[in-house]
């Protein structure tokens, strides 16, 4: 059972804003499925849930409308929206075109993030029966890895497009980062993309990634029963 944190309580000892704050937790509920997809919300729900008043909630809301986490319906009605094979398949294929489409526009690849994904491909490691992780710590390390890939890219719009589709795969991780899923096998395409990366070979890179993005969707399919 996971702890209900209060956004107010954390924002009151300092640091982020009750409205980041609330846009973090709820972005982590989301994750954790603490609202069942095709749920529909309302702010005076989300305001006694976290423990702030409306316009952090608000905020937070039209924040997660952006990313794609939550759908709303007539500035009212705010919708956990389903999950579903075909839009995974789609969102995975989105995510693949973006990061080789980052990589061609890159004249190099720095030194910098090539340490830094290899710092997160060691976290990842160790994360490995670490029954510490929640979901959400899952998601954040597999999405800083892909994240390290866009870095040096000149190009914002690649940037925000592959942004907006990582939030939206934020939705199926409760299926993809639970710990029963996160195995030694399930990290080794991520060692693969960074071999690639670090000799530099395009080719490679597009055919790991591809192979990457391939066996996590056969896996969502057996581990839904879909």
């Amino acid at each position: 059972m996971r702890v209900k944190e209060d956004a107010r309580t954390i924002a009151d000892t300092g640091g982020m804003s009750k409205q980041a704050i609330t846009y973090h937790l709820l972005k982590e509920a989301l994750i954790h499925q603490d609202f069942a997809p095709g749920s529909v919300l309302s702010e005076r729900e989300l305001c006694s849930h976290f423990g702030v008043s409306r316009p952090p909630v608000h905020n937070a809301v039209v924040q997660l409308v952006a990313d794609g986490m939550l759908v709303m319906e007539h500035e009212k009605k705010i919708i956990v929206p389903p999950t579903t094979p075909d839009d995974l398949r789609e969102i995975y294929e989105m995510l693949e075109y973006l990061q080789v489409a980052s990589l061609k526009s890159q004249r190099m690849f720095s030194q910098d993030s090539l340490r830094s994904i290899l710092a997160t491909l060691a976290k990842m490691g160790n994360s490995i029966n670490d029954p510490s992780l929640s979901i959400f710590d899952r998601y954040s390390l597999d999405n800083s890895f892909h994240t390290l890939i866009m870095k040096d890219v000149a190009n914002s719009r690649l940037k925000q497009s592959f942004e907006k589709y990582s939030n939206q795969y934020a939705n199926y991780s409760s299926v993809m980062f639970r710990s029963s899923n996160w195995r030694e096998n399930e990290l080794l395409t991520h060692r693969k993309i960074y071999e690639a990366l670090f000799h530099g070979m395009l080719s490679d890179f597009s055919r790991c990634l591809h192979e990457h993005y391939s066996t996590a969707f056969a896996n969502y399919l057996i581990w839904t029963n879909a």
